[in-house]
């Protein structure tokens, strides 16, 4: 029953973060409950501007199961010669860096 509730959770936040992201913006369940947003044509200043504000409406929604809910966010911009796991190495530093600082925040590394 808890990992049907847990799996009903992730699904209503997917629902919720899709609503308020743009048309060409992707997201997708990077695994557990980590989730990988990608924001295509859009600087580190927007990025984080849209990730604040995506924070702040999951954070206010009232969720089925578990009520509320708050989000750590790593960011991470495409620079040149970077690789896929040069971005995400990035993007989880700044995650953690989030987490350590005190949960419910964005940081770029």
């Amino acid at each position: 029953m808890a990992i049907l509730m847990g799996d009903n959770t992730l699904i209503e936040f997917a629902c919720l973060v899709e609503k308020y992201i743009r048309r060409s913006d992707l997201i997708g369940r990077w695994g557990g409950e980590e989730f990988l947003l990608i924001l295509p044509e859009t600087d580190m200043e927007q990025a984080k501007r849209l990730i604040q504000n995506l924070g702040s409406i999951i954070a206010d929604h009232s969720f089925d199961t578990i009520k509320r809910l708050t989000c750590s966010f790593g960011v991470a911009e495409i620079i040149e010669n970077d690789t896929f796991d040069s971005v995400m190495m990035r993007a989880d530093k700044g995650l953690y860096k989030a987490k350590k600082m005190g949960k419910n925040r964005v940081e770029a590394y």
